[in-house]
């Protein structure tokens, strides 16, 4: 059995493992983690964790020390500037060998021993668009499939829905692609939809107004009535779904490309709405607290990271100065 890594050539470190090793890492994979989208991110960290033992001429997994594991996470963080990832590789990688622990393969964990600071950023990267280019963005995409103008396309009510849905409910890409036609319910005449998000966590949220006017629309015009099916679905090239599950580096692709034909400035991508959302809904006068259990946040500081208001202010004040 080869090893579910990234479709490139396997790690030697994995392969020279042995059959158990790939075994190991596969049964970790597909049956310790339940959500697609945390067990992409971790196989991507641990794969790149893998290559970088490779390049440090590491010859198995068994010969993988602390030290490996702190040079690793100082090329994340200071080589290449990408301290939030870091974080997650490293909450992978000590998650991957504390399994083999369990499972006698080592004897120890190697990343169990490391102390690392993380320095957290006060506000997060992700960038954000205003809410006028959010109304542009939903109004652009065709929402009636027998307009004899502009007739939608199956993509485009897909597309629709998803955008409308992390833009009015701050959900996160891989809860939104994680959900199923059948996980959408009714309950007293709210829509609800459930979710697995990062972490494998459950998540459900109530859907009203636009977004479940777009979902209803999706899901009646492209016909998804198998409750089993991926509610996000890739689509072939006559714009058709194809009953496989839409993947998020499709859909950032989807977005820019989206963006961009409307003059929309900056990286538009999946996480955008998530941080415009929570913005916008703050903005608006809603509370952290109520902000934070929407996004499905453990710490309102985390919440906070979203929070770009203050960044408008300092724009405004910074106008001030002139020499």
């Amino acid at each position: 059995m080869q090893p579910d890594t990234t479709g490139l050539k396997p790690p030697m470190v994995l392969m020279n493992s042995g059959q158990l090793a790939i075994k190991h890492y596969n049964d970790y994979l597909h049956l310790s983690i339940r959500s697609d989208d945390s067990r992409q991110t971790y196989r991507s960290a641990i794969s790149l964790f893998f290559r970088f033992c490779d390049a440090s001429d590491i010859a198995e997994i068994i010969d993988i020390e602390p030290i490996h594991v702190r040079a690793y996470l100082d090329h994340r963080t200071k080589d290449l500037g990408r301290i939030a990832s870091a974080r997650t590789h490293y909450s992978a990688i000590k998650s991957f060998f504390q399994y083999l622990v369990e499972k006698d393969f080592i004897a120890s964990n190697p990343a169990a021993s490391v102390a690392y600071a993380f320095v957290d950023a006060r506000k997060g990267k992700t960038p954000i668009i205003s809410a006028q280019d959010v109304r542009r963005l939903l109004l652009s995409i065709p929402d009636d499939p027998h307009d004899d103008e502009r007739p939608a396309k199956h993509t485009d009510l897909r597309d629709r829905a998803l955008i409308g849905l992390m833009a009015y409910t701050f959900v996160r890409i891989g809860g939104a692609l994680s959900a199923n036609v059948g996980d959408f319910r009714y309950d007293n005449g709210t829509m609800w939809l459930d979710m697995v998000e990062k972490g494998s966590k459950e998540h459900s949220l109530p859907i009203s107004g636009a977004p479940r006017a777009f979902l209803e629309d999706y899901i009646s015009a492209c016909g998804l009535t198998d409750k089993n099916a991926p509610l996000f679905q890739s689509a072939n090239r006559n714009a058709q779904l194809t009953g496989k599950r839409y993947d998020r580096g499709n859909s950032r692709r989807m977005i820019a490309a989206r963006a961009k034909a409307l003059g929309i400035a900056g990286d538009t991508k999946n996480h955008t709405f998530r941080a415009t959302g929570i913005t916008h809904f703050l903005e608006s006068g809603g509370r952290i607290d109520d902000a934070q259990d929407i996004a499905n946040h453990a710490d309102s500081s985390t919440t906070r990271r979203y929070d770009r208001r203050s960044n408008q202010r300092l724009v405004e004040v910074l106008k001030q100065v002139d020499y």
